[in-house]
């Protein structure tokens, strides 16, 4: 019942995101960070706490711009669809570290730190599903739709979060503070 409801707020919020984006996606998530500049860092709170676990809903997941069986149909638009597999690939319980940074352009970067058994899923996923996306809703807010080529095979993603802001703000709520991000897609 908990999750229909959280279901329904996405698909809410989501209908109102203006997909921008059928604007192109980077093709394959970027991993590295060696031209971003952390503005704030610090660990989850542990998942065993019980803030995390009531408000342990999924985090990422699967996306594609083409119909997909079984997949909801969003509608960003009158000529604009994508569709969401409603099952989670992540939730915050698999978040390990989150920081927030900004890369040499000034633009927020989220960088999510996350489990073994979570990479295995995740690249287990990505293989299954080649040439989706992998889209990050913090809050009901779609953030980014990083596409991927390969499998993700990795303990740390890496997600362009539109601002510096939404990336801090999606580090806070990630924490457990609860306000959420100005919506952006990349």
């Amino acid at each position: 019942m908990q999750s229909s409801s959280w279901l329904l707020r996405v698909l809410g919020v989501l209908a109102l995101v203006t997909l921008a984006a059928c604007q192109t996606a980077p093709k394959k998530t970027d991993t590295s960070t060696s031209a971003a500049t952390p503005t704030e860092t610090a660990p989850t709170t542990d998942s065993t706490s019980e803030a995390q676990t009531a408000n342990d809903y999924g985090l990422v997941y699967m996306m594609d711009l083409s119909p997909q069986e079984g997949w909801l149909e969003i509608e960003a638009d009158a000529d604009n669809r994508f569709y969401l597999n409603d099952q989670p690939v992540l939730s915050r319980s698999d978040v390990l570290n989150v920081e927030a940074m900004r890369n040499e352009a000034g633009n927020g970067v989220l960088v999510l730190d996350i489990s073994d058994s979570a990479a295995k899923r995740l690249t287990d996923l990505t293989t299954q599903n080649p040439g989706k996306r992998l889209a990050l809703i913090i809050d009901g807010t779609l953030l980014a739709a990083a596409g991927y080529k390969e499998p993700v095979d990795t303990n740390r993603l890496v997600f362009m979060v539109g601002s510096a802001e939404n990336a801090i703000i999606a580090t806070r709520f990630l924490q457990g503070e609860q306000s959420a991000p100005a919506s952006s897609v990349n």
